[in-house]
């Protein structure tokens, strides 16, 4: 956890995506959320294969923080079936200087029990994860706050 907590200190963006939380998870995300002084603060979301939206209840607690929530997921048809893509990537990018790639959800068993692997990044790699993030950005909407 402390990884998470010292990218939060960076100060002027601090992003991050998810699909998988609960209670542990959106607590290590407000933790980070409230102890950077970012001024852009987002998260980018997305439902699982059914549509559920498993994350809405802690969508307050991010809204409190300052944190822009965006939701990307695209629903089509190819072959006759119900096909979804959507954002798995768990990455946070702070100040377009720093970037954490890897594995882990936001889920207890993915911070204490599974083997999670990641990847810090730092100097001019961060701009292939910034323009990653950049288009996220474009095709994902912001979800209007609670």
């Amino acid at each position: 956890m402390g990884l998470f907590t010292s990218l939060a200190k960076l100060r002027q963006a601090c992003e991050s995506s998810l699909r998988f939380v609960d209670r542990v998870g959106i607590e290590l995300l407000e933790t980070m959320f409230s102890r950077t002084g970012a001024k852009r603060r987002m998260l980018v979301v997305r439902p699982n294969s059914r549509g559920e939206r498993a994350w809405e209840p802690y969508l307050p607690k991010l809204f409190h923080h300052g944190v822009e929530v965006r939701e990307y997921w695209e629903e089509s048809t190819s072959d006759g079936q119900r096909r979804i893509e959507t954002f798995h990537a768990k990455l946070i990018l702070a100040d377009n200087q720093t970037a954490y790639v890897g594995s882990s959800n936001f889920l207890t068993s993915s911070l204490d029990q599974s083997l999670e692997c990641g990847v810090l990044l730092s100097g001019s790699e961060v701009s292939v994860v910034t323009a990653l993030i950049n288009a996220i950005e474009i095709v994902s909407r912001s979800l209007p706050q609670l």
